[in-house]
């Protein structure tokens, strides 16, 4: 398990529970606007990567180009304060950005 996380704000009951969830089971988090699921998915990141899941294993996607912009910078402000581990390999894009990605690596393979 990992070390706890730290953090500049306190997470609700709810929130450090999908945070610390076991990682190696499947984890879905439903909730409303402004309820804190990007803070609660970011810090989630961050808690499997101290477990010690490396970044390059962890895939988060999201809608817009700004929010998953505003998620990176988000988790690296978060892993900056929990030394030492890093996001190098970790991806952030848009579902367009993903599947462009993988067209691209698999492009040879298309008829």
């Amino acid at each position: 398990k990992a070390q706890s996380l730290n953090l500049p704000y306190e997470l609700n009951a709810q929130q450090k529970f999908a945070v610390e969830a076991p990682i190696n089971k499947p984890l879905q988090i439903i909730a409303g606007p402004g309820s804190g699921k990007t803070l609660t998915l970011c810090c989630r990141i961050v808690y499997l990567i101290k477990s010690g899941v490396p970044p390059s294993n962890i895939l988060a996607i999201t809608f817009t180009r700004k929010a998953a912009s505003e998620m990176k910078d988000r988790i690296e402000r978060l892993i900056s304060q929990n030394p030492p581990h890093n996001v190098l390999g970790l991806t952030v894009c848009t579902f367009h950005r993903f599947c462009l990605r993988a067209l691209r690596l698999n492009a040879d393979q298309l008829d």
